[in-house]
């Protein structure tokens, strides 16, 4: 299928409950899914799980070129941006991108969503949060060194030069300079390292970045459905490479 495929998503989010409902549409077929979450820290977190989740579908059903809507402005799609871009090449996708529009736009899948929020009870947990858990931790028992090794294999450009040069202990010969691409993923490497790692890296992170600004939240963390997500994109990554060296050995 040549033509795009739409995707609108939208969630509805309960800030007494912390629980929210996700609505999305797939355009070409019309079907609707209704999905809920728990323990959402914000609106916005809602919505990116409802975006995830149209990535997800779009991936699972072979589509060549894709555009996911939302209706969130403070959306921040850099997370999701890399993970497509890490899983593009074993996917069916050629292109895809985001395109925010106005609430009235997305009011089919607003009403979707605030059916799914209605709809929830406990009984309907997903069954794979405690195995995405139970995943989470066993990557972070890793030692630090492993998992810098892990995250070299989903790095792009300066960020993966600059964890080689970590890995060599030769950081100091080049500088390299960091944008927010690279941050975002040095972050999400930082959560999971041992205390000594965390101040090496930190440091010289500190001295690769010319302004300081970028980095007040650095060292703050994130829900652990974000790292659980983190920790499925490189165990994917992983995966890939594993499959695309027994084919050559084949």
């Amino acid at each position: 299928m040549n033509t795009n495929v739409f995707f609108y998503s939208d969630a509805s989010y309960n800030v007494n409950t912390r629980n929210a409902g996700l609505g999305i549409i797939d355009n070409h077929t019309g079907k609707e899914y209704k999905f809920h979450v728990q323990n959402v820290a914000s609106t916005t977190e809602a919505e990116m799980y409802a975006l995830i989740k149209s990535v997800k579908i779009a991936l699972s059903l072979n589509y060549k070129h894709v555009v996911f809507v939302y209706d969130c402005q403070p959306l921040n799609t850099v997370m999701v941006k890399n993970y497509l871009d890490t899983v593009k090449q074993n996917s069916n996708i050629k292109s895809y991108q985001f395109l925010w529009l106005k609430r009235e736009f997305l009011f089919n899948a607003d009403k979707i969503s605030k059916e799914a929020a209605k709809e929830f009870t406990p009984q309907n947990r997903d069954p794979k949060i405690e195995e995405r858990l139970n995943n989470y931790m066993h990557f972070k028992k890793y030692e630090s060194k492993k998992i810098i090794k892990a995250f070299l294999m989903v790095a792009h450009n300066n960020a993966k030069l600059f964890l080689e040069q970590y890995m060599r202990n030769d950081y100091l010969k080049e500088q390299i300079r960091l944008d927010e691409r690279d941050l975002l993923l040095l972050k999400d490497l930082y959560h999971f390292l041992d205390e000594e790692n965390k101040e090496r890296m930190f440091s010289e992170i500190k001295s690769n970045v010319k302004k300081s600004s970028k980095l007040k939240s650095f060292r703050n963390n994130l829900k652990h459905s974000h790292y659980c997500d983190v920790v499925e994109r490189v165990a994917l990554r992983l995966k890939t490479i594993r499959d695309e060296r027994e084919m050559k050995s084949a």
